[in-house]
């Protein structure tokens, strides 16, 4: 692995040759690069060199060139990458080849199973040490205690276990289950893995292969990044800055326009100001009689995303309006508006029971947990989000009674 950046007109290059791979061969086409990736992820035959996933190694590297790995402010952001002294827009940062000693796979699966055998990947074994309560991505219902949890009084439904989120959350402990059952490992072991990849990895369309490159973890989501990374002669993962930086700045990219339940599950974390959050009504009943009366009538597919699952139709675009003029075509707005009320009123009482397990456990000197801090704040900002939309409908309605 090389790393890489300009100062005041020269290049400092820090290079690390690998026992199990030479660095001189860089002059490989695309497909020369994708034949011989894809041959090393076919042949598994050892396990990979370690050093260049730990922390000590790459702080080690970088220090050299201008960057400091730390942490950063504020008490919980965990490590970044600072700049030490100005960087100019376009400068390369950082640049890593795609040889024998970086983790890569057809798939997140076969790159988490490939992962259980690679124990000394800092963030990885770092997850380990957690409660199993505090697994990121993977936290279930019985996260919460039973009587603490708002339950339906007419069907005793639990409003967690229904949620988006939490079923989101349950899919992925049974990704992780599966992990086990094939790879004979632990399941929080499954759990961590699938985890690190999925908050961890990069997909390159270019080579159809999901990569786990060790700077990766350090260079945290921005909605507008100072840097973002490219692939380069089909070999290196390059990550270029794309403005000035300033000495103090922290480098990060973006990991994409996702919703909040994408970032809760993939990266246990909710964005501030998420321009990309969206709201998704529960809508099964309403589109599963659809289904039954085979109407075909509507554009709204079962679901819009592999990653939500059906019966989840997203507000503010239109869907969910196509859904309910064909359930309820007398008053559609009037459904719509019963169903956002109702929502926020769940996410409310869940907030509510949050909000009192806090000051209890605060009480008790029990620390609230990552789980519990994630899930207060993501049913915050979707009561925000419901109301919005809620305010938004009855402004409409009233200027259109006002036109009457």
């Amino acid at each position: 692995m090389a790393s890489i950046i300009n100062k005041q007109n020269e290049t400092t290059t820090a290079t690390i040759s690998s026992s199990s791979s030479s660095s001189n061969n860089t002059n490989n086409n695309n497909n020369q690069s994708s034949n011989k990736i894809n041959e090393k992820n076919k042949n598994q035959h050892s396990p990979l060199p370690p050093v260049i996933y730990e922390k000590k190694y790459l702080n080690g590297i970088i220090k050299n060139i201008g960057l400091l790995l730390t942490e950063l402010p504020g008490g919980d952001r965990g490590d970044g990458i600072v700049a030490q002294e100005f960087i100019k827009d376009g400068t390369t940062l950082i640049e890593t080849t795609l040889d024998d000693t970086v983790l890569t796979a057809k798939t997140p699966q076969t790159l988490a199973e490939n992962l259980l055998n690679f124990i000394t990947y800092d963030y990885y074994t770092n997850l380990l040490k957690l409660n199993d309560s505090d697994m990121p991505g993977c936290f279930t219902i019985s996260s919460f205690p039973e009587e603490e949890v708002v339950t339906d009084p007419k069907t005793e439904n639990n409003k967690f276990k229904e949620s988006l989120l939490m079923l989101l959350a349950e899919r992925r402990v049974r990704e992780a289950e599966q992990l086990a059952e094939k790879s004979s490992q632990p399941l929080r072991n499954c759990k961590a893995a699938l985890h690190t990849v999925h908050s961890r990895c990069l997909f390159l369309q270019e080579l159809s292969l999901f990569v786990l490159p060790p700077f990766v973890e350090y260079l945290n989501h921005d909605k507008d990044p100072n840097a973002h990374w490219i692939l380069e002669n089909g070999n290196k993962l390059v990550v270029k800055s794309r403005r000035d930086i300033k000495p103090g700045e922290e480098v990060t990219i973006t990991y994409g326009n996702h919703s909040n339940e994408v970032f809760a599950i993939q990266y246990f974390f909710i964005p501030k100001h998420n321009p990309n959050d969206v709201l998704y009504l529960q809508l099964r009943r309403e589109m599963t009689c659809m289904r039954l009366a085979k109407y075909g009538g509507t554009s709204v597919d079962e679901t819009k995303s592999n990653f939500i699952p059906f019966g989840f139709v997203e507000y503010g675009n239109g869907d969910a309006m196509e859904v309910a003029k064909v359930v309820h075509p007398e008053d559609p707005i009037k459904f719509l508006h019963w169903k956002l009320t109702k929502m926020r009123q769940e996410f409310e009482k869940n907030m509510i029971v949050l909000m009192k397990k806090k000051r209890k456990m605060k009480k008790q000197g029990v620390l609230f947990g990552n789980t519990n801090r994630l899930w207060l704040e993501y049913l915050k900002v979707k009561v925000d989000l419901v109301s919005m939309h809620i305010k938004e409908m009855q402004e409409q309605q009233q200027k259109e009674k006002e036109k009457e």
